[in-house]
């Protein structure tokens, strides 16, 4: 295989990666950040803006004598649109007529030209199907292609650039967790992605504040951290609670946030440096190897010849249809013949078919009007299946709570939610107000316990007077465990009800 040139661009700088595969790894040839020149005025033309940035990627590539090559564009966040749907039952054949359906419906004033793209949230045909869609406009790509123009390559590839980290990421480092979280800093930009049993449930773009102050730049990550936790507990397709964070980067330039995490989030976390996964012998590294993350994931998606999950060059489209001209020429010759042998007969054979098509189609009204009523009822027993798996008895859960939580006078429970996991277990978690902070750490030794883990706590200044002084929210995971377990259960008498 050739060279392969990856390049992105955002409002203050460009990053390109060239390198040659080898096997089923990358040498890495030159990697590079390229400052570019600072905007005259808010008021720029698209067509100073594609000039300024395909110029400065004209002069680095020419540099590196990047040649010829595969080439890879990454598109940022800021630069799409996202959708999320939920269609009816369909196969992947169907979808991406569904998509672009629900697309204009949602955005009836997007032009022809925009390109659609979408991943899949679940792969079960027969229920229905969950889908984030990314449309990048006809400006927008317009505009792109401008700059490669002016830099003098052309792409082959249109990628998004937050799907190729994170398949960087799972591709090389094969995290054990169930559940965790990515987070990537590019510039002055964070890209947060949650991943559920492997597939992304969430996924954000935040603005980083312009500061040197490492310690104030580490609390905001902190708090889109907290954000982006807190959103993947509430998805819909059901809760997913992070079990670590992964932070791009060198650990010695991230391990002042690595700790905060750990201490303020009592959540495992660790680094990730995008470069420890290719071959840099010989290559000067960049400052800040967290920013190259896309360029290295789409490269490495190229190696193995993976489908791209989001391609704006080549999204996904219905299957062609077939030839309908070749159709009619053998239904003619077909009507020519059997006009020789007799038009009466033609005649009485097409009568037949036409009422046996319509016995048919009848039929399988009749039969799809029953698998709807079928698929009702199996999402009512799934779900109750679901609750009864859980393996949670909230009565004695609560009171269980009650009797360790401290008394009226010291605190004072304003918000609870109560979720059972499909695996078993549940989460509990509540929000309230405290006389005073200590009693949030005498309150957390009495409810942890083998079936008990504290997740998270947070304490601040309260709202509730001079007699609750302090708020705190509290997340506790609850493990799984036999009814004979809970101390005032008793079961149930035995009746001669039949299932």
């Amino acid at each position: 295989m050739a060279n392969l040139l990856s390049v992105e661009w955002d409002r203050h700088e460009a990053r390109f990666v060239l390198a040659v595969p080898e096997g089923s790894s990358l040498k890495i040839r030159a990697a590079a950040t390229i400052a570019l020149p600072p905007i005259d005025s808010e008021d720029d033309a698209p067509a100073d803006e594609t000039a300024r940035v395909g110029e400065a990627l004209r002069f680095a590539l020419d540099s590196a004598k990047a040649g010829r090559g595969t080439v890879l564009v990454g598109v940022d966040r800021a630069s799409v649109e996202m959708l999320r749907f939920t269609l009816p039952p369909a196969e992947d054949a169907e979808l991406p007529e569904l998509v672009a359906n629900s697309v204009l419906r949602d955005l009836p004033s997007i032009d022809q030209a925009s390109v659609v793209d979408f991943v899949t949230l679940n792969d079960d045909p027969t229920a229905q199907r969950r889908v984030a869609a990314t449309i990048l406009s006809s400006d927008r790509l317009g505009e792109i292609e401008a700059v490669c123009s002016t830099a003098r390559v052309k792409a082959d590839r249109l990628i998004l650039r937050s799907h190729a980290a994170v398949s960087l990421f799972v591709r090389t480092t094969s995290p054990s967790e169930d559940v965790f979280l990515l987070v990537n800093p590019v510039a002055d930009e964070v890209e947060l992605n949650v991943l559920a049993h492997g597939r992304t449930v969430v996924s954000r773009t935040a603005r980083l504040p312009e500061t040197d102050d490492s310690a104030a730049a580490a609390q905001h990550l902190l708090i889109e951290i907290r954000r982006t936790i807190a959103l993947a507990m509430q998805d819909e397709a059901g809760a997913a609670v992070v079990e670590c964070v992964y932070v791009c980067g060198r650990a010695e330039r991230c391990q002042d946030l690595l700790d905060r995490i750990d201490s303020e989030l009592s959540l495992p976390a660790k680094s990730f440096d995008p470069f420890d996964v290719v071959d840099t012998r010989g290559v000067d590294l960049p400052e800040h190897p967290e920013r190259f993350a896309s360029l290295l994931g789409m490269a490495l998606d190229e190696v193995h010849d993976a489908a791209h999950a989001i391609d704006f060059l080549h999204p996904r489209k219905p299957p062609k249809k077939a030839d309908r001209r070749r159709m009619v020429g053998i239904v003619a010759a077909a009507v020519v013949l059997l006009a020789i042998v007799g038009a009466y007969l033609a005649w009485d054979t097409l009568a037949t078919v036409n009422a046996q098509n319509l016995a048919l189609s009848i039929r399988r009204r009749e039969l799809e009007a029953l698998k709807k009523q079928a698929d009702k009822q199996q999402r009512t027993i799934d779900a109750i299946r679901a609750w009864q798996a859980g393996d949670v008895l909230w009565l004695e859960e609560m009171r269980e709570l009650s009797m360790r939580f401290p008394p009226r006078g010291d605190a004072l429970i304003q918000q609870m939610s109560m979720t059972s996991n499909r695996g078993g277990g549940g989460t509990l978690g509540f929000q309230g107000l405290v006389r005073d902070s200590s009693i949030v750490v005498r309150m957390e030794a009495n409810l942890r316990d083998n079936y008990h883990i504290v997740h998270s706590t947070r304490v601040q200044e309260g709202s509730g007077g001079p007699d609750y002084a302090r708020r705190f929210d509290a997340v506790v995971r609850l493990g799984r465990r036999d009814k004979s377990r809970y101390s005032g259960y008793q079961p149930p008498e035995e009746t001669d009800v039949q299932p």
